[in-house]
């Protein structure tokens, strides 16, 4: 059951200083960061460990996208925190890493139905685009990927918007999912 959904909670966690400092929780924004920052290599690794042995089924193939955030966050986190913007690139950095891998399977998404695990890309595509947005304000040649990247994101979100709005109407998307049946073996 380890997918890359179970990235959400490390997510949860180094989101806190975005909001957490500016309301002047520091001491608890850092503990979650923390914390987050330990879970994340060991939930990446356990993510991997699990892919090694079996593939994700095919409707969770979006959910890899989700990979991309834990880094996403991370950047702009820190910086709130007030660490060096090197920090932040290289939490970019990652988040390139990640973005690249989950591209990869935009041919096998296209062959695919879609559905509501397809939702999985939009938060860590927004986030990309946030922390290529915050290291572009220091780094001038990054301003016209980070606008096209902004752009690319809003079309995804529309597009995921019409794409769920035509499966409703259909009746595809609120179904229940598929379960195995259980075989039962007879001596």
């Amino acid at each position: 059951s380890i997918t890359p959904i179970v990235l959400i909670p490390v997510v949860g966690n180094v989101l806190v200083p975005l909001a957490g400092v500016p309301l002047g929780f520091q001491t608890i924004s850092v503990a979650c960061l923390a914390l987050g920052l330990l879970m994340w290599p060991v939930v990446l690794a356990l993510l991997l460990a699990r892919t090694a042995m079996t593939a994700l089924p095919e409707r969770l193939l979006p959910s890899w996208f989700i990979t991309i955030a834990p880094p996403a966050i991370t950047g702009p986190a820190l910086l709130t925190l007030g660490a060096p913007g090197l920090l932040n690139d290289a939490m970019a950095g990652l988040a390139t890493f990640f973005a690249l891998f989950a591209l990869t399977l935009v041919p096998q998404l296209r062959r695919m139905t879609f559905g509501m695990p397809f939702w999985a890309m939009s938060f860590p595509s927004a986030a990309f685009s946030s922390i290529v947005l915050s290291s572009a304000v220091h780094l001038q040649m990054l301003r016209p990927a980070a606008v096209m990247l902004l752009m690319a994101v809003t079309t995804l979100m529309l597009w995921l918007s019409a794409q769920t709005v035509r499966g409703l109407m259909a009746g595809r998307l609120l179904v229940a999912e598929p379960v195995a049946q259980p075989v039962v073996v007879r001596d």
